[in-house]
């Protein structure tokens, strides 16, 4: 129902609440793909942060652990980064000897309890070893959703089952 137009506050509204089973961490996705996560509750609506809000030195932003479609058991990263000037997420702590490449689709993996798994995150534009020789690599992804204000009309909250 709305859009924050403030370039560093990357939420958006919804008209679903706590009347609607909605809760906070819940997942948040387009129809191409993941869009975020619910923050705050109201009776009425909620607030989603969204992936593109991502950023490591923020207590209060949740990474993505995420893996490659079809790669599953031998594909792991980690999403904690959005750069706002590429367009990309970043994707780290990928071992050397992960199968991850070029035009893959990353997807989410399940684990940490907030996004359930195989949910669209976006596309491998690069993969590359970071700087110093450490021993993981990290990987460019582009997001699949679209965060345009014009183009984010419909969204939908993911409830992860509970065991």
């Amino acid at each position: 129902i709305s859009f924050s137009t403030d370039p560093y506050n990357n939420t958006i509204r919804i008209d679903l609440g706590s009347t609607d089973g909605i809760e906070e961490n819940m997942a948040v996705v387009s129809p191409l793909g993941l869009v975020g996560r619910v923050s705050r509750v109201a009776p009425f609506y909620s607030t989603v942060e969204l992936i593109t809000n991502m950023d490591p030195g923020n207590a209060e932003s949740n990474a993505i652990s995420a893996t490659v479609r079809g790669k599953e058991d031998a594909s792991f990263g980690i999403i904690d980064t959005y750069d706002r000037e590429a367009n990309v997420l970043i994707m780290s702590k990928i071992e050397l000897e992960d199968p991850l490449a070029v035009g893959d689709i990353v997807v989410t993996s399940g684990f940490g309890g907030i996004y359930p798994p195989g949910i669209t995150i976006g596309t491998v534009l690069s993969r590359e070893t970071k700087k110093f020789g450490t021993i993981t690599h990290t990987a460019e992804i582009r997001p699949a959703a679209d965060f345009s204000p014009l183009r984010l009309r419909e969204v939908f909250v993911v409830e992860v089952p509970k065991p």
